[in-house]
Parts: C-alpha cells; sequence; structure tokens
C-alpha cells in the first residue's frame, strides 16, 4: 500500500495508535471483524474532520432487549469525544485507516487523543468498561462473544497502554505510531507491536525494526501485560521473544512481573514459561 511522503511534524504534536479492523475482547478470540457486521448503524458523534470509532458499523446484530444498542449511545457523549480513545479507534474506525495513508492526518488524530486529560479519562472510560458488563446493559451480547461489544470492551480497558504507546515521540519530535504507520514499507511490520494491548499477536516471521520507539513501545505493554485482565498479558512474551531474535537478546524483557491482588501490590519477576502457568492457574481460580 503506497503511503504519502513523510511530512514534518511541530514539535509539540502529541500522538496516538490505530490501525486495522480485529475483533478481540477479553472474554475471548473475537469473532467476525466489525466491518463483516451485516446491519450497518453508524455512530453520530459530532460533526467533525477527525476519524470516529464505530464509523461504518454498529448493526443490530445484538440479543433481544434494547438495553445494549442503548448504551452504545456513549459513542456521542461530550466526554467521550474529549477523551478520544485511540484504542478503539485502532479497532473501529475506518475513516482512520484511511488517515493511516498520511503521515500529516495520523499525526493531527493523535494530537488530539494526547491532548486529552488523561486521568480524567482514564477513570471515565474504566467506569464504561464496568457499565458495559452490567446485566441492563450489555452483558448477554458479551458472554454471546458478539464482536462489537468485545470491541468496545477491550478498546475501553486498554486506554492507559494505548495513550501510553500512541503519545510516545522519537527523538527528532514525530510520534513513533505515526512514523511507523506511514513507512514506506509495504509489510507495515512496525506497526504490528501496537495490536499487542488489543489481544493480537504479533505474526510469525515479523522482524520491526530495532531503535528507541520500539523499545519503549515494548516497555510499556510490558507493564501493561503485568495486569492478568489486560489483553497484552496474552500476547507480549511471543512478541519480546520475536523482537528479541531481531535485535538482540534482551533488547526488550521477555518475561512479566504479575501484580497479585491485595494489600502492597506484590511482584513476582517470572520466567516466560513459569509465568505461562500462573495465568493458567489464576484463570482456573
Amino acid at each position: 500500500m503506497k503511503r504519502d511522503a513523510k511530512a514534518s511534524s511541530s514539535s509539540d504534536v502529541p500522538s496516538a495508535t490505530f490501525t486495522l479492523v480485529t475483533a478481540t475482547g477479553s472474554g475471548g478470540s473475537g469473532g467476525a471483524a466489525a466491518a463483516a457486521t451485516a446491519s450497518v448503524a453508524t455512530a453520530s458523534p459530532k460533526s467533525t474532520s477527525l476519524p470516529q470509532p464505530f464509523d461504518t458499523t454498529i448493526g443490530s446484530n445484538f440479543t433481544t432487549g434494547s438495553g445494549c444498542p442503548k448504551f452504545f449511545n456513549f459513542l456521542s457523549d461530550a466526554q467521550f469525544q474529549q477523551c478520544y480513545p485511540f484504542s478503539l479507534l485502532l479497532q473501529t474506525s475506518h475513516q482512520f485507516f484511511e488517515a493511516q495513508k498520511s503521515y500529516v492526518r495520523t499525526t493531527i488524530a493523535l494530537d488530539a487523543g494526547c491532548n486529552a486529560n488523561f486521568a480524567k479519562c482514564n477513570t471515565y472510560l474504566s467506569g464504561l468498561a464496568s457499565k458495559l458488563l452490567l446485566k441492563e446493559n450489555c452483558a448477554a451480547d458479551y458472554a454471546a462473544q458478539n464482536p462489537i461489544v468485545l470491541q468496545a470492551y477491550t478498546g475501553l480497558i486498554t486506554y492507559q497502554p494505548m495513550y501510553q504507546a500512541g503519545c510516545l515521540k522519537d527523538a527528532k519530535g514525530s510520534y513513533c505510531f505515526a512514523s511507523a504507520i506511514t513507512m514506506t514499507n509495504s509489510s507495515l511490520s512496525d506497526a504490528y507491536p501496537y495490536y499487542l494491548p488489543l489481544g493480537t499477536d504479533m505474526p510469525v516471521g515479523v522482524r520491526p525494526t530495532c531503535g528507541s520507539c520500539l523499545r519503549n513501545t515494548m516497555s510499556i505493554f510490558q507493564s501493561a501485560a503485568s495486569n492478568t485482565t489486560q489483553p497484552a498479558s496474552r500476547t507480549y512474551m511471543t512478541a519480546a521473544e520475536q523482537v528479541n531474535v531481531a535485535c538482540g537478546p534482551d533488547y526488550v524483557r521477555a518475561s512479566i512481573d504479575f501484580k497479585a491482588s491485595g494489600a502492597g501490590g506484590l511482584r513476582t519477576n517470572l520466567s516466560p514459561w513459569l509465568a505461562i502457568l500462573v495465568v493458567f492457574f489464576a484463570v482456573l481460580s
């Protein structure tokens, strides 16, 4: 796919993250991509030139009742629009996918998200995720693995790591993600790591460019992976091992510091295989 030539960015341009449509969620491997949903009902946020989440597909394929469709009215809420979460755009915005063909348009979108009040938005979006799982809202659709609901939930709970990674800049002040996604690299290998927090594995054989952007991005995702409720806890270690094959042993950490619940927030530095066992028994319990 041909990309526009990179343009210079202003020194204060923040950043964000987005890409292709994938349907994953903490409740399972996901279903069909949102773009494949049959009955389309577009979201209608305030008129803006910025890409919007769920801009082409919300659909009517919900379980009986109106609770879940009504819950998606949060898309037009002023506070949600101010937060402009990259995590949802990455999964569900066709407009953002098109914007990624241009470094300038990608940078403008990242700017909007990174200028949000992170602390306030993180609390707000975490609250929305909890509300989504309520019986009167989308609990039934979440249990039924409705791809739209899974995408929404995943995007809400992964706001923090996606914001942090999306707002990273390189030494020249350019957004790492904007540079990764608009490179004239047909494989777009530098963009694949940004899918990890959403529960999407890095394809076998992908070799991202070794540099500060990759190292710092993977460090953010390694931290997110320490929380077993985050999809990154299932995708990070394999990807880290792939990165180390390309960039050298220990280029990034290929282990996870799992956070134990309870007072003190105990942390245990685990080897990859032992970490897998911890996750397994955590799921059983």
